[in-house]
């Protein structure tokens, strides 16, 4: 009987074990669900809007993203059904574009996207056309640090960090830069990056600076 008892015992914590293990496997299941319609929406609404500027003859605009490195589901299910796409925010683009010698800007995020903001004549574009070789020409260094009398590089990947990527598309060109928070960062885990002062005077990283001001406006 003492046999048959802790049988039934052992039979019970299994069945309950994979009970739970299928409940927590099926709410995983739905958030990653969930999280794919998400991203599948916010890129086709990118792709709509891309095409709009294309279809209204609109010749010069900056596609701007930002994007939010090593991200992880740090939210319960609760949290995600109520409010599934204001939990997860990996990615923000922003467009800025010119139209009638004004610039405009909208926001595009997991949650939707944000009305067009005038934001008046800027000189977001005589920055780039003042010096467009030295823009196409640059390019961003790795965050390197001397370790035993070597140069090494870290890592471009963090779990905390954040990249940014900003395309200007003119009538003949389409410039493309890429920054990692890493790479413009003086000191990182007590390592001093000797490209630092290289890549904060990159004619580049200033309008990356722009871009960051002019997106708090949306």
């Amino acid at each position: 009987m003492i046999y048959s008892q802790k049988i039934k015992e052992i039979f019970l914590f299994l069945l309950v074990s994979t009970t739970m293990n299928c409940v927590c496997q099926t709410r995983s299941d739905t958030i990653v669900a969930k999280f794919a319609e998400i991203e599948s929406a916010f890129e086709k609404n990118v792709q709509i809007f891309t095409h709009s500027l294309i279809e209204n003859d609109v010749t010069l605009y900056c596609l701007f993203e930002q994007r939010s490195l090593g991200y992880s589901f740090g939210f319960t299910t609760e949290q995600f059904r109520k409010s599934p796409c204001c939990c997860i925010e990996p990615r923000t683009i922003y467009f800025f574009w010119l139209a009638d010698d004004k610039t405009f800007g909208k926001r595009f995020d997991y949650c939707g996207n944000s009305v067009a903001v005038d934001l008046g004549e800027i000189d977001l574009w005589q920055f780039y056309f003042g010096d467009k070789k030295r823009f196409e020409s640059e390019k961003t260094k790795l965050f390197t640090y001397y370790d035993q009398s070597k140069e090494k590089s870290l890592s471009i990947v963090r779990h905390d960090g954040i990249s940014w990527e900003f395309s200007i598309v003119d009538a003949k060109t389409n410039l493309v830069k890429k920054f990692n928070e890493l790479d413009i960062l003086k000191e990182s885990d007590g390592k001093t990056n000797l490209n630092f002062e290289y890549n904060i005077s990159l004619k580049s990283k200033r309008m990356l600076d722009v871009l960051l001001e002019l997106s708090k406006e949306l």
